[in-house]
């Protein structure tokens, strides 16, 4: 222990040393003197102590209300049942948040309340004189102690903010046709999601109707320089002629067209990155390359009354990543360079013929004929089949 420490403490010692030293022996003389004054003083303070506890209550004040449930004049317990029970029908309703002119209905749902921890704050103590004002009072509005789900409250005030007019827009790249054009980027503002956390937390536990969502001002990370720059120097190469792509035997080739339909920018940090939809490429040019089938799962068909397991076939396809990837390897590229190849790889079924003849399914239970489409279905153990 430092010296100044043990030096500080010796100095309290020896003071309440020479205060009890100087006035217990006073005291001690008194009490011994006036036997009946001390007496009559220790009766008065304990009858005013048990008036004070016969004035007071271990109840909540009247007209008080937790999260705008009146709970004025019940115990502690009565009102946590009752909280807790109004709590349940509050909680499927909403609260409305509004950043600047885009407001969200948002549930209360977010909120979970600590009907213990709510009560107390409202609960007096008989046993405790100083309680006593707040025990005569006419109550108040309280707020409800609780917490709030973060995670849910910040997807929300993600679409708000997609959402919101006043949000700031990054510039983007369009495609009119095969023709890239640029949209300007605007400022705007942007929701403050920690502050407007205790916001909302806050409106919900005060039973309020609406809450004002803080913002602050917000800049594009991209420039309209740099998304010119990037139009000029990937979109409009990207669409100045075919892509050929090899796979397997054959050729498939992705028209400027075809190209601009899944090509899209996408802001990262200062900067717009392309983007390709290669499910959507697939869907455009996959029918030049025969060699790509689906894969067919097993089913069960009904022959001669028996059902029977038509097996599953493997499937041959390219990855949408895959092809997604090799266009934009070369879409800066010119003349013989425009060109990828792909990998055809097999694609297993979801059901197999071995999954299917697991089942076990070897009888015809019933038929029936359903009049409103007109369809037999006919019914099998374990499964059905149409």
């Amino acid at each position: 222990m430092p010296a100044f420490l043990l030096t500080l403490l010796r100095t309290i010692v020896d003071a309440v040393g020479r205060f009890l030293r100087r006035w217990v022996p006073k005291v001690r003389r008194y009490v011994q003197g006036h036997p009946r004054g001390v007496l009559i003083a220790v009766a008065a303070a304990v009858g005013g102590y048990l008036l004070l506890v016969a004035l007071g209550s271990s109840t909540v004040a009247p007209r008080t209300t937790v999260a705008g449930v009146d709970i004025g004049g019940l115990t502690a317990e009565q009102a946590q049942t009752k909280l807790a029970a109004e709590w349940s029908r509050i909680s499927q309703t909403d609260i409305a948040a509004s950043a600047g002119a885009t407001s969200e209905n948002l549930p209360r749902s977010l909120v979970t309340i600590d009907p213990r921890a709510s009560v107390a704050q409202v609960t007096t103590n008989r046993w405790a004189p100083w309680d006593l004002p707040r025990a005569w009072s006419s109550g108040a509005a309280v707020p409800a102690v609780g917490t709030i789900d973060e995670a849910a409250l910040r997807t929300a005030l993600e679409d708000l903010g997609r959402r919101s007019v006043d949000s700031k827009v990054e510039p983007a790249i369009v495609f009119e046709g095969t023709k890239p054009t640029v949209k300007p980027g605007k400022p705007g503002a942007d929701i403050q999601e920690a502050a407007a956390s205790k916001v909302v937390l806050a409106g919900v536990l005060a039973a309020k109707d609406a809450v004002v969502l803080p913002t602050s001002p917000a800049v594009p990370a991209v420039s309209d320089g740099e998304a010119e720059h990037i139009a000029e120097t990937v979109a409009v190469p990207a669409v100045a002629a075919p892509v050929t792509f090899r796979a397997g035997g054959a050729t498939a080739t992705a028209s400027p067209a075809d190209i601009a339909a899944v090509l899209s920018f996408r802001a990262d940090r200062n900067t717009l990155v392309p983007e390709a939809d290669g499910t959507a490429l697939l869907a455009r040019i996959g029918g030049q390359i025969p060699e790509l089938r689906p894969a067919a799962n097993a089913k069960f068909e009904v022959v001669d009354g028996q059902p029977q397991v038509t097996p599953s076939q493997p499937g041959r396809a390219i990855a949408p990543e895959q092809i997604g990837r090799a266009l934009l390897n070369v879409i800066t590229a010119s003349g013989e360079d425009r060109k990828a190849q792909l990998d055809i790889v097999d694609q297993a079924p979801s059901f197999t013929t071995d999954a299917a003849n697991s089942m076990d399914i070897h009888d015809q239970l019933s038929t029936f004929t359903q009049n409103s489409q007109r369809s037999r279905w006919l019914c099998m153990t374990g499964a059905c089949a149409s």
